[in-house]
């Protein structure tokens, strides 16, 4: 058993003393300095830009500091064997492997960058374009899947493997996938044009359909509205990118519209008062701006006027009480000046029948 030990013992020493192991000297010190200098750097820099970015209100550097914290330690591994590598002569089909587990190793790092730059670049502006948490968490997911299948394609490509026919593949098989989810990625498709689009967002009040009501939730199947009589209205999102919708967001002033209608008895020189009656109650108001007043129909029991005025807001409930506060004021002020309004009626006139009236004309 000494015997054996002696002997290896012995064979590693000459090993260590030949000309052999001084070859591996070089690309071992190559090795251990660049990877020390790669760590220690990433560390630094990592550390420097976060002091930075809490000094600053931008939040790009914010953004760049975390994606560095991303950095993997077998990237770091990668690049210093590849270091080390050039101070050694290697076989050429050695060499070409190790320039394909660089490529990839450096494929999958910018992957783990550029999802974290863009992941946090999402994450600190959805705000602006008012978009929810939920919206940008698909985001996020579908950009993070176009990176890496495209990483995948590369890496794929970077080995040798032919791509070509393995998208052709894919895409038949895509089609069938397709077909048998169609409804479902229709309704997943819809969600990130809405996302994307952004024809309502949630808040927003809008028109679908007929119904009317509050933006509460936009899923990746369905839009959640809350309705003005309280009830949750679920709509698909393929319908909703596939019908008119009214919105209200952006709407700097809502018009109302109305008739009011009077007794045909009125005294004319009142008839004539109305509109300016109206007007002055209308320019009285702190949120509207008037329009116009007419006298437009003889109908069958009532004089009839148009009103129009502005609400000056796009909120729904400040814009009702608006109308509910002119209208008030308009049967306040027709009791003072004691205008009846109008209201549907039927007038009888009695008198004799057709026959008692044409005998006592003939006896007369």
């Amino acid at each position: 058993m000494l015997t054996i030990v002696e002997t290896e013992v012995a064979k590693l020493l000459e090993f260590f003393y030949s000309g052999e192991f001084r070859i591996y000297i070089k690309p071992l010190l190559a090795f251990c300095i660049s990877f020390f200098l790669l760590f220690f750097s990433v560390k630094f820099l990592s550390s420097r830009l976060k002091d930075i970015a809490k000094s600053t209100a931008n939040t790009l550097d914010d953004i760049i500091a975390d994606a560095l914290v991303e950095t993997r330690g077998f990237i770091l591994l990668a690049a210093s064997l590849y270091i080390g590598s050039r101070f050694i002569s290697l076989a050429p089909e050695t060499r070409e492997t190790a320039n394909t587990l660089i490529a990839t190793a450096l494929i999958i790092q910018a992957v783990l960058w550029l999802g974290k730059i863009v992941s946090g670049y999402l994450s600190n502006n959805y705000e602006k374009w008012n978009i929810t948490i939920s919206q940008t968490k698909i985001s996020i997911f579908f950009l993070r899947l176009v990176l890496w299948s495209v990483a995948v394609l590369l890496i794929l490509e970077n080995l040798g493997i032919r791509v070509t026919p393995l998208l052709a593949g894919l895409g038949i098989g895509g089609i069938a996938v397709a077909l048998a989810v169609q409804s479902i990625l229709g309704e997943v498709i819809a969600s990130v044009s809405i996302i994307i689009d952004k024809p309502f967002v949630v808040g927003d009040f809008i028109v679908v359909d007929g119904f009317r009501g509050i933006v509460e939730k936009v899923g990746l199947k369905t839009t959640r509205i809350r309705s003005i009589s309280g009830e949750l209205v679920v709509f698909s999102n393929n319908h909703l990118v596939s019908t008119t919708i009214q919105n209200y967001r952006n709407l700097p002033r809502r018009r109302s519209f109305s008739t009011v209608g009077v007794v045909y008895g009125i005294d004319p020189d009142k008839l004539a008062k109305i509109p300016q009656i109206i007007k002055n109650i209308i320019d009285e108001h702190p949120q509207t701006e008037y329009e116009r007043v007419h006298f437009v129909a003889f109908a069958d029991f009532s004089l009839n006027f148009e009103v129009a005025y502005y609400v000056l807001t796009s909120d729904f409930i400040v814009y009702l009480d608006a109308v509910q506060d002119i209208n008030l004021e308009i049967i306040r002020k027709f009791r003072d000046e004691r205008i009846d309004f109008a209201y549907p009626t039927q007038t009888v006139f009695a008198g004799k029948p057709v026959e008692v009236a044409m005998k006592n004309q003939v006896e007369n």
